[in-house]
């Protein structure tokens, strides 16, 4: 052998990643601060959960922002609890928008979210008697081309109830106008 012989051979490897189709779901009470759950992934929420408290004649509204976190187009699906003695409605956009009820409650709200995008959305829910009563729900985001990848968020909104009897007294110099104290 001689040892002045050299033989040289160079190998390179590229790893290409396959496609991720990572899922966001972020959820606040209003709708421009106070979001939570950003990066962060939850079956079971215990991080990405928003509480209100309001009368039983009114409202809660939530608002949520599902993103697209992977690398690659995602195509995602948002479904929601249906009310059951009270009643939750599901719309696009932090105001105005499409009622999505009928879509998130049945067989999921579907659309599709380039890299990095979000869609946002709302949840309303109302309280349809007048007492002490405290309501949860959960809104799953899921990517439709990957189902382990998944995100869960709650809201929990308590309704108290009004006086049975509300006594409102108004006020005026003038037996025809101007009366002042409503509500």
């Amino acid at each position: 052998t001689d040892s002045t012989q050299k033989d040289v051979a160079k190998v390179t490897t590229t790893f290409t990643p396959l496609p991720s189709y990572y899922v966001d779901l972020l959820i606040s009470n209003s709708s421009t601060e106070g979001y939570v759950g950003n990066g962060v992934t939850e079956t079971v929420p215990s991080v990405q959960v928003k509480t209100q408290s309001v009368n039983s004649n009114e409202s809660a509204t939530y608002y949520f922002k599902a993103e697209n976190e992977g690398n690659t187009l995602n195509y995602i699906k948002v479904t929601g609890e249906a009310g059951s003695g009270f009643a939750v409605a599901y719309h696009t956009g932090t105001s105005d928008g499409t009622d999505i009820t009928t879509q998130v409650t049945g067989e999921g709200y579907l659309t599709s979210l380039a890299v990095g995008a979000t869609v946002e959305g709302r949840i309303v829910v109302s309280n349809s008697g007048n007492t002490l009563t405290t309501r949860e729900i959960t809104v799953t985001l899921i990517s439709t081309t990957d189902s382990t990848q998944k995100d869960v968020a709650k809201v929990t909104t308590t309704f108290t109830p009004l006086p049975n009897y509300y006594v409102d007294l108004l006020i005026s110099n003038s037996s025809t106008e101007g009366y002042v104290g409503n509500g």
